[in-house]
């Protein structure tokens, strides 16, 4: 059979194109997946002090990429380096353990797991990654004890505001801590870049104690810390310098007598500190009558004494120094059941309420409330208004149940901690007195308050726009001001409340200044002279008329209020009238006598 040369021409042509599309077609399909490998990953950490070794965690990414779980633990040799059996094209991240100068963090530097940084392994069988470690950074001070007194022992203690607090929160962690030398120097150890402040406590060599004081020279426990002075952490290695804690408050000591106890058993006291909600304690050993509670701060306690079935109950007031106290033990009840009700918000300048209930209560039980703000008592009774000195602090209210034949109950209700005040209100209403007119003067009162200390700051304003430098109580009125509404804002502040700002307009619009005119005759001239309170230079036409004749001249702001008109010598019968301006009302002298010379 032959075959046409055209019809194998085509079915060349037909076979190369079916080759350029298939080529084509391969070119835009994407390349296969390559299978995952296991591989070697090996870490280099930089940072590790010399000659020594670090502990290296593996975290790997899960498959739906929502966490990392912990993979594997290695340590690297004193040249830093450790590997880890790992497959490609997996996510990971690495945390280092601390060592004698870097702290514990995660690839990136970071405390916690959902801050470490990731990295995915190549598609290979080997891969690399380096672990910079952040080191320490330190603060320095000085810790200074009464004049008179020498530091036997004592701590610095370096606390950092938790990630997941902040400062109005107190969630704060005790990072560390160091000892004070004896001439009050310290160096202790802090994680870089971070919220800290510091605690001092010192036993001094005569054997008193000084309470624990922080930063800035508050005297607290943890519930207060927040009123300590805070200051950043330097960079890693840095340091921050010439921190001093001022140390000053003596620790006071309750010495206790106790009779009716049995001499074969040991008695327990404790001593609960009220307006802090903490306790201390000690135990007489069977035999024993007397002992003391060391350490307490000065406050409110609740004390309880327990020597077999015998107890005694009493609250009593420690002072600076030592407080005695005789407790006689007999048979008592057991506390009744007090529950504490608190409403209202822990607002600067709120006022907060408290009811109790006690449970069973025989007649005569006392109930006495005490409000605190963590650190001590700042009010009793069953009501009680927030100062501003609580701001930030937790509002704690507190009511002892002293039943007779009982031991004394106690509950207790927290309110939060206390925030911003409202805004305070007014009693009396600010009032503008005065004639609204230029050239008059008008006065504003500030009225009165409900928050103690409330400042209040004035701003006179001209149609509702402030008129520079109008900032006291009286305003003198100006030709600006003629025709427009004139009032006064007030911007009333007390400590740590919201402010109030209060408007006040005057009844009308400024009316223009009241104006009089007056004439001097001299050598065939006469003087006139236009006037009006609060505008310095008047404008307008003031026409002079004398017999059947008048002159007008116009009266311009570089005048100042003075025209000099020509008349011939003779004694004249003069009036003269001035045409107003937009801020000068218009006038017409009486009847003048005038001998031009």
């Amino acid at each position: 059979m032959q075959i046409s040369s055209t019809t194998t021409r085509r079915r060349r042509a037909t076979a190369l194109l079916t080759a350029l599309i298939t080529v084509g077609l391969v070119g835009l399909m994407p390349p296969a997946a390559q299978a995952a490998v296991a591989q070697t990953l090996t870490v280099t950490v930089t940072g590790q002090p010399a000659g020594t070794t670090v502990q290296v965690d593996l975290y790997e990414l899960n498959a739906r990429g929502s966490s990392l779980a912990y993979k594997a633990t290695a340590t690297t040799n004193t040249a830093g380096v450790v590997t880890f059996a790992t497959t490609s094209g997996r996510s990971y991240s690495l945390r280092a353990a601390s060592t004698s100068t870097t702290y514990s963090q995660f690839l990136g530097g970071g405390d916690w797991l959902d801050s470490a940084v990731l990295f995915t392994t190549p598609n290979a069988t080997t891969a690399t990654r380096t672990l910079p470690l952040a080191a320490y950074s330190t603060v320095t001070g000085k810790v200074t004890v009464p004049a008179g007194t020498t530091i036997g022992w004592g701590e610095v203690q370096a606390h950092e505001l938790d990630r997941s607090g902040s400062i109005d929160s107190d969630a704060w962690i005790n990072q560390s801590w160091a000892s004070i030398g004896a001439d009050g120097t310290f160096t202790v150890r802090t994680r870089p870049g971070r919220p800290v402040t510091l605690a001092a406590y010192v036993d001094l060599a005569d054997g008193r104690t000084l309470l624990t004081t922080w930063l800035g020279g508050k005297v607290s426990n943890l519930l207060s810390q927040h009123q300590a002075t805070v200051f950043t952490s330097a960079r890693s290695g840095g340091t921050v310098s010439g921190k001093t804690i001022a140390l000053r408050t003596f620790a006071s000591t309750l010495a206790v007598k106790v009779s009716g106890a049995s001499a074969a058993t040991a008695t327990a006291i404790s001593a609960r500190n009220i307006g802090a909600d903490s306790s201390s304690s000690t135990t007489l050993s069977a035999g024993t009558t007397s002992g003391t509670i060391t350490g307490l701060a000065p406050g409110t306690y609740l004390v309880n004494a327990e020597n077999g079935d015998k107890r005694a109950s009493t609250v009593v007031a420690v002072g600076n120094g030592t407080k005695s106290l005789s407790l006689a033990l007999g048979a008592l009840g057991n506390a009744p059941l007090t529950y504490v009700r608190a409403d209202g918000t822990a607002r600067v300048g709120s006022t907060l309420t408290a009811s109790t209930k006690v449970t069973s209560a025989p007649a005569g039980t006392k109930v006495t409330t005490y409000w605190s703000d963590g650190n001590g008592i700042i009010g009793t009774g069953s009501r009680f208004t927030v100062p501003a000195s609580a701001h930030g602090t937790p509002i704690l209210v507190f009511s002892t149940a002293a039943a007779p034949g009982h031991v004394i109950s106690i509950g207790s209700a927290w309110l939060g901690r206390t925030a911003t005040g409202d805004a305070p209100r007014t009693r009396t209403a600010p009032i503008v007195s005065g004639t609204p007119q230029v050239g008059r003067t008008l006065t504003v009162s500030t009225g009165t308050w409900d928050s103690p200390g409330t400042k209040v700051a004035i701003q006179w304003t001209r149609n509702g726009a402030p008129i520079a430098g109008a900032r006291s109580y009286r305003y003198s009125l100006v030709g600006a001001d003629a025709g427009a509404r004139i009032g006064v804002t007030l911007v009333a502040t007390a400590p740590l409340q919201a402010s109030a700002t209060v408007q006040v307009l005057t009844s009308s619009s400024a009316a223009k200044a009241a104006s009089r005119v007056t004439a001097k005759a001299g050598k065939r001239k006469a003087t006139v002279r236009v006037k009006a309170a609060g505008v310095a230079a008047p404008t307008g036409k003031v026409t002079v008329r004398y017999g059947k004749k008048k002159v007008t001249r116009t009266l311009r702001a570089k005048d100042k209020g003075k025209l000099v008109v020509k008349l011939p010598r003779g004694t004249h019968k003069v009036k003269v009238s001035y045409s107003g301006s937009a801020q000068v009302l218009k006038t017409t002298s009486k009847t003048l006598r005038l001998k031009v010379r």
